[in-house]
């Protein structure tokens, strides 16, 4: 089980860019959560196996149809225990 902070650049707010995040999440089974910042970014914290955390950075380079993915920056930190589900904070 590991964990990742990550920051979206580029046009990621009113694009519905968390809406996908959490759509990807989902089927993937990763718990955490997405939310806006005042500086236009979009950050997330991500929880699961490796594999499909790696799964899940490839889909947001790409994002929803309407965004322009300018950079991922990743960070990996320490896992939350009894974390469920993947929410969008606002």
């Amino acid at each position: 089980m590991r964990r990742m902070r990550v920051t979206v650049t580029g046009r990621v707010q009113a694009v519905g860019y968390r809406y996908f995040s959490r759509a990807v999440a989902a089927p993937l089974q990763l718990s955490g959560y997405v939310k806006n910042q005042h500086d236009g970014s979009v950050l997330l914290e991500a929880q699961g196996p490796e594999n499909q955390l790696r799964t899940f950075l490839q889909e947001l380079q790409k994002g929803p149809r309407l965004a322009w993915v300018e950079s991922l920056d990743v960070q990996w930190i320490e896992p939350i225990a009894g974390e469920e589900g993947f929410a969008i904070q606002h």
